[in-house]
């Protein structure tokens, strides 16, 4: 390998406090021009080493709970990329910083990187975090950007002044994500001429990207029999597929229910699914727990969710076939939900009860895959041990005692309603 120090080199280690990993097995899984960007060191940590450590404890970022903001998320991600990123493997180490990278991380997955740029927040990473995000990095890419930061300083300055020097298609992921295009800095136009023609299908008038998911795949196809001067000059994403995946399947959702409403207009269906009819907005409900596949409904209570919820489930097994339905509930609510069942619908129930192998005998008996709607919390129980018997009679004093303790908050309770209402009938104002 080359020295970390060369401007020039086109890869180099970088020694991580990590567990360490085998090399050869790394190398195995590379493609023939790959090269190793970082990989953490095989010597046995001495106190340089722990020293780092517990500097990078040290420096990372306080967990601020759910009231965090994008920077606080941003800078977690990154002390995350610099303490838990193992290996680094430039997949086409000729592309110098701008390139594709495989990333393992401590829980040995894998993740490919695309870098275009040092600076900005449009890169891009296939890791699930990066989807939803809405940030425009997770830890890989910033792990990456930390890898080919360290030992070239200097270079990769230079590079992020110079920027990349193709033209980048990518999906951008900062907030909603959206199709995207970055022209390259610096470079004659006459080079681009020919690719800013072949582009120029897919191009909006004011030369951004067609954000049409039609069109993108289009593009895709397209770009693999592209002429080689184009391919060249242009880099399109890898990571276009579970966008364009759930644009098909947001619009297959809109679509079904747009058909639905129509036949409930002309007639042919019905939203009165259930024994009861259910008003405007509980109809609204339904239709979103049908059709919205990963639905969350969150009315107030005394609303009806419940009755919603059945509606759903009764337009699922309708129009899509829907055989059974798994209802996961507090053990307290069980009787609730076969009963408001059986009270809206004709569906029958089946209550599971007992330990988790009575039922996990249960599933595996087959008795629970029948066609019925089916009300059940399948929960992992702790079991504890029992109190001891010296213990018992402690307990059952407590109990007593908490029940003495709420008869008499009643009765305060009560009291102080007749005096309310004593007050109220005389006209004065009671005593606070």
């Amino acid at each position: 390998m080359k020295n970390a120090d060369s401007a020039g080199s086109d890869s180099y280690f970088i020694r991580l406090p990590a567990a360490p990993s085998n090399r050869k097995d790394i190398e195995q899984e590379m493609p023939g021009n790959a090269s190793i960007v970082s990989t953490p060191s095989r010597k046995k940590p001495g106190g340089r080493a722990r020293k780092n450590k517990a500097v990078a404890v040290l420096e990372r970022s306080p967990v601020l709970g759910w009231r965090t903001s994008d920077e606080d998320e941003i800078g977690l991600r990154r002390w995350r990329g610099s303490t838990e990123i193992q290996d680094v493997v430039a997949l086409n180490p000729d592309r110098g910083f701008f390139g594709e990278f495989r990333v393992r991380s401590a829980s040995q997955s894998g993740y490919d990187v695309e870098i275009r740029s040092l600076e900005g927040s449009t890169n891009s990473c296939g890791c699930i975090d990066h989807r939803v995000n809405a940030l425009g990095t997770c830890k890989h890419v910033e792990g990456v950007l930390a890898a080919l930061r360290r030992g070239k300083a200097r270079a990769f300055r230079a590079a992020a002044a110079a920027g990349s020097p193709r033209i980048e298609i990518f999906l951008d992921r900062r907030g909603e994500a959206a199709p995207a295009i970055a022209w390259p800095v610096g470079v004659d136009e006459t080079q681009l001429a020919a690719t800013r023609g072949w582009l120029r299908s897919w191009l909006n008038a004011d030369g951004t990207m067609t954000a049409v998911p039609d069109r993108i795949e289009e593009l895709l196809a397209a770009f693999a029999q592209a002429p080689p001067a184009v391919r060249t000059n242009v880099r399109v994403s890898r990571h276009f597929a579970p966008w364009l995946e759930r644009a098909r399947r947001e619009r297959e959702r809109i679509e079904a229910a747009a058909a639905f409403t129509a036949e409930v207009a002309a007639g042919h269906e019905t939203l009165d699914v259930l024994t009861h009819p259910l008003l405007p907005y509980q109809r609204a409900g339904a239709m979103h727990l049908a059709f919205g596949e990963r639905a969350l409904l969150a009315d107030d209570m005394g609303l009806g969710k419940t009755i919603q919820a059945i509606a759903g489930c009764e337009l699922l097994a309708r129009r899509k076939g829907i055989e059974r339905v798994l209802v996961v509930c507090p053990a307290s609510l069980k009787a609730e939900w076969e009963e408001q069942i059986g009270r809206f619908s004709a569906r029958s129930t089946r209550l599971v009860f007992g330990s988790r192998a009575q039922r996990l005998g249960l599933s595996r008996s087959g008795l629970l895959h029948d066609r019925q709607l089916r009300a059940g919390a399948w929960r992992r129980r702790r079991y504890q041990r029992p109190p001891r018997a010296g213990c018992r009679r402690a307990h059952r004093g407590s109990a007593h005692q908490a029940l003495a303790n709420k008869d008499g908050a009643l009765r305060q309770i009560a009291a102080l309603s007749v005096r309310l209402r004593a007050h109220r009938h005389a006209g004065r104002e009671p005593h606070r």
